[in-house]
């Protein structure tokens, strides 16, 4: 896809895509973008779709590295942190299917100006711009699921397990308890 992205956009700076309007180009682009965007949220709702993904995988929270490393160090607890790894993303897979609306909504309200600016800009122009358009909405829209699926996905358990099993460690000095 990033290919012919290339290509449209190197005819573009040549002088355009002869025999092709700007509508013809932008509605040719709108059309990519949302099968993109359907392609990306089914892959991603698929089982692994986002653990199996390096790319979109999510990693355990950064600002919690001091506790993983205390939770892996023990026997009892060192199962915890690849369990909320896997609650996460498996929350991820769900959620992740039902932001497919508000993307090809986005895409589908793209002016002509916008479509031209994103074949001429850098390569990530239409990420770009779906963040300026998508962020505010997928915040609202998915703020509550996000909350449900993490509960129903059993992350808060696995997280409250992991905190659990930290307070239950004996004083390890060189690791400061975090504020949950």
């Amino acid at each position: 896809a990033s290919d012919n992205m290339g290509c449209v956009q190197d005819k573009l700076k040549e002088g355009g895509a002869p025999g092709f309007s700007a509508e013809q180009m932008a509605e040719a682009l709108k059309g990519a973008l949302e099968e993109g965007a359907q392609f990306a949220a089914s892959k991603g709702a698929e089982a692994g779709g986002f653990s199996g993904n390096a790319t979109i995988a999510i990693p355990w929270p950064e600002e919690c590295n001091e506790v993983k490393g205390a939770l892996e160090d023990n026997p009892l607890t060192k199962d915890l942190v690849a369990a909320v790894v896997e609650k996460l993303n498996l929350a991820a897979e769900y959620a992740g299917k039902l932001s497919v609306q508000i993307v090809v909504g986005a895409v589908k309200g793209m002016g002509v100006d916008y479509a031209k600016a994103i074949l001429e800009g850098e390569n990530n122009a239409a990420t770009e711009y779906l963040k300026k358009t998508c962020t505010s909405d997928l915040k609202t829209a998915m703020t509550p699921v996000i909350e449900k699926t993490l509960d129903e996905c059993g992350v808060i358990t696995a997280w409250d397990a992991a905190k659990a099993g930290l307070e239950n460690l004996p004083s390890l000095p060189m690791v400061s308890k975090p504020n949950w």
